[in-house]
């Protein structure tokens, strides 16, 4: 679970990030907090930076702290945890390498998420802590170039047909994604371009 305005202060006290002057400006945050967020408090009033509440936070959960902004992440790598369940959990995967499937989550200890990674992988899901807005950022940005990729496919497919007179059968492809179209039923000419689509399956 997410953790608690008191274990966030418990951990920004004993972290020794605090001056002396700030401690006071806390005090007040947290009655003014008692409805929001502490973590997004403190940010947003500069008493520490959002790299260093990552890292606070993130030891509360014994776990390291990605800033998921700063990463490239591999277009097969971000949709191993579904949409849906992404969105849901907050979560993302970011990374892949020998020693596991590294996972981005607001809250770390969600065991469920990470059983779910390591079943869909066969390895080890590894946890890491991000901030929700992050997480959800990113989200976002790889759900449009997703949806350019398809759109660019779409339209080389409607182009091939009307050339070639065929539907090509599973030759629209885009090998860096994963991408590709498979036509269900066979368009006929004359068809519009929204009938043909209509007639392709999408397979990531």
């Amino acid at each position: 679970m997410a953790l608690p305005n008191e274990k966030i202060l418990e951990l920004v006290k004993g972290s020794g990030l605090l001056k002396e002057a700030n401690l006071k400006k806390v005090d007040d945050l947290v009655q003014k907090s008692k409805n929001s967020n502490l973590a997004t408090a403190l940010i947003e009033a500069g008493i520490l930076t959002e790299e260093q509440m990552g890292a606070i936070i993130a030891g509360g959960y014994n776990v390291p702290f990605i800033s998921l902004s700063k990463v490239s992440i591999l277009p097969e790598v971000a949709r191993i945890i579904p949409d849906k369940v992404a969105k849901r959990t907050k979560s993302f995967t970011f990374a892949r390498g020998p020693d596991g499937v590294k996972v981005a989550l607001a809250d770390p200890s969600n065991k469920a998420v990470l059983s779910m990674v390591a079943r869909k992988t066969g390895e080890r899901a590894i946890p890491y802590f991000a901030f929700e807005k992050d997480i959800e950022g990113v989200a976002g940005l790889y759900k449009k170039a997703l949806q350019k990729t398809i759109d660019e496919l779409l339209r080389e497919y409607v182009k091939q047909f009307a050339i070639g007179g065929e539907a090509p059968i599973a030759k629209v492809v885009d090998q860096t994604r994963n991408i590709m179209l498979i036509p269900i039923h066979s368009p006929k000419r004359g068809d519009s371009r929204r009938k043909i689509v209509e007639y392709l399956r999408i397979f990531q």
